[in-house]
């Protein structure tokens, strides 16, 4: 079982209330069936079956889920203290499992309903796991088959580790790069989903990158000189000496 599929969002909402859990499984039933719960709990390994009454409990503290028959997992990490500035939506699923038009509309209504700041879908390779950021590519078996992506506040603050099939520019980026540079970036889609968040679409189809990784691999590097290379992690930057371009993410900018 290979979920190699990511979609996330560093988001403002603190997911504090029940309402919260409510928005986030109706945008799920609604735009990605396939990505509704089936389990859910606050730790794994997951044995409840999921059902409306069971969901103020579960929401409590860090809220997963299952779908598909395990070919699907999601989590959402809550903001822990005030002064946090994001909560984290991640969720991974077997790529076949995965309708380009639906995860698109998702991830977009996501990141309206939930102000997110950065956001992205992904099929993701061998490659960039070896070969990525430190701190943000992993596996998630011993045999290296299922690569992990995992995207913090903290990476965020220092720089962007890439560019994704499809990546979500929020507000402290708009003003970053500027809308117009964003508008203008050579990718197969650039518009804006909200008046304060852009999306990226590098490709016309999410699969891609494995179709041609080396291609994708240029278009990445054309996408990051357009923007501002400076931003973006630079490959052989083990030890994070370089000095990069990031936003503010202080609390206080957004409350």
């Amino acid at each position: 079982m290979k979920r190699n599929f990511a979609l996330g969002a560093l988001v403002r909402a603190s997911f504090s209330s029940l309402d919260d859990a409510r928005v986030l499984l109706d945008l799920l039933n609604r735009d990605i069936p396939s990505f509704f719960p089936e389990k859910h709990g606050s730790s794994e390994p997951l044995r409840d079956a999921f059902d409306d009454n069971g969901v103020a409990q579960a929401w409590q503290s860090r809220y997963m889920w299952s779908a598909s028959l395990g070919r699907v997992e999601g989590t959402v990490f809550k903001r822990e203290f005030e002064h946090e500035p994001h909560s984290t939506v991640l969720i991974r699923a077997e790529p076949e499992t995965v309708s380009q038009s639906e995860a698109v509309s998702f991830l977009q209504h996501l990141s309206n309903a939930f102000q997110a700041d950065f956001a992205f879908a992904h099929v993701l390779t061998k490659e960039e796991s070896e070969l990525g950021a430190p701190g943000v590519y992993g596996f998630a078996d011993t045999a290296g088959d299922e690569p992990l992506l995992t995207i913090s506040t903290r990476i965020l603050s220092r720089f962007i580790p890439d560019v994704y099939w499809a990546t979500i520019f929020g507000p402290p980026y708009v003003s970053l790069f500027g809308g117009q540079k964003l508008l203008s970036t050579p990718v197969a889609d650039a518009h804006l989903i909200d008046d304060e968040r852009m999306y990226l679409q590098m490709t016309p189809t999410l699969g891609d990158i494995r179709l041609n990784y080396e291609g994708f691999e240029r278009a990445r590097a054309r996408i990051k000189e357009h923007l501002d290379h400076r931003a973006f992690w630079q490959r052989g930057d083990w030890n994070l000496r370089q000095q990069y371009r990031a936003p503010d993410f202080s609390h206080d900018r957004f409350s």
